[in-house]
């Protein structure tokens, strides 16, 4: 209770000390209009009035331009994973004004904000593989805005690897007349990867291992297999085999 009086006690000091300036400056302003009356008569009365009515609105325009709040830009969001070391940012902000963009805390350029409130910029040195953070700021001459949230991406220009255990290039595969026309493709990649076989899914497990079924027919052919990782990057690997069957 003793605390919420202390406090309306501060809020009830500080309003009054609010209350006497606006008061003094007020006093101050009708002795001037006053005294100039005396001095100079009722005819340049409006004219005065006009020059502290503008007097006052310059002051105030000045103040308004030196607080206005300077936005940080929004920048588009960048795919998780991307393939290419240079790409290009876009994003929105206040048409005219200049984006300074830092990667890693870096600075790394910057760009003007067109007439519609847009923004392009291509990064000019190639960015390594890995987990990068991009964000932007405003500088409007000697202001500038806080730094925008950042924008979390990962470079990776690295194609998977691709190994096909199982069966080996250049494997004779016997088959029953009577059994199902299917073998069984097994080999290792990467964790996260897309594998197919003949356009056949596989299963990948956590390690990178895969395996996959593939319908074949008798003769000579060719197992297409390829890797997709996240970031767009494949490897593909062609087997060749014969299938034999046996009466």
């Amino acid at each position: 209770m003793i605390k919420k009086r202390r406090s309306y006690s501060r809020l009830l000091t500080y309003k009054r000390r609010q209350l006497r300036k606006k008061l003094f400056w007020y006093s101050l302003l009708t002795t001037t209009i006053i005294t100039l009356i005396i001095l100079y008569g009722l005819n340049y009365f409006p004219m005065w009035v006009n020059l502290i009515t503008d007097v006052v609105n310059q002051n105030h325009y000045s103040n308004s331009i030196q607080k206005e709040a300077l936005l940080p830009p929004t920048i588009q969001a960048l795919p998780e994973y991307i393939n290419t070391p240079r790409p290009r940012i876009k994003g929105t902000s206040m048409p005219g004004k200049t984006v300074v963009l830092f990667l890693d805390g870096n600075k790394i350029g910057q760009t003007l904000v067109d007439k519609n409130g847009q923004f392009s910029f291509e990064i000019s040195q190639e960015i390594p593989d890995g987990k990068h953070k991009l964000s932007g700021q405003i500088k409007d001459g000697p202001n500038e805005s806080s730094l925008s949230l950042p924008i979390v991406f990962i470079v990776d220009t690295t194609a998977p690897e691709l190994v096909i255990e199982s069966p080996q290039d250049g494997a004779d595969i016997k088959l029953k007349k009577s059994g199902e026309k299917i073998i069984e493709v097994k080999g290792q990649s990467e964790a996260g990867v897309v594998i197919k076989v003949n356009n056949r899914l596989a299963k990948v497990n956590l390690d990178g291992s895969f395996s996959v079924r593939v319908p074949v027919k008798e003769g000579d052919q060719v197992l297409k297999a390829v890797s997709l990782d996240k970031a767009g990057n494949s490897t593909q690997k062609d087997i060749k085999i014969k299938v034999t069957i046996k009466i």
